[in-house]
């Protein structure tokens, strides 16, 4: 599971010269995660389901 919008947080949202820095390092590590987890499925004998709560939280569709 990835991580949700940290910059959506009540914490951050009080701080606003820190939301946008939030999100984008929350962006990052969802980024390196997929990566690492394709590369694990494509070694093959792994078969992962991966939630992207990044997008859940921001009421997109999964």
């Amino acid at each position: 599971m990835g991580v949700p919008d940290l910059g959506g947080t009540p914490h951050e949202r009080a701080s606003p010269t820190s939301d946008a820095a939030s999100s984008a390092l929350a962006q990052d590590y969802n980024a390196d995660l997929g990566t690492a987890l394709r590369q694990i499925v494509a070694s093959g004998g792994v078969s992962i389901d991966y939630v992207n709560s990044y997008r859940a939280k921001n009421g997109e569709m999964l």
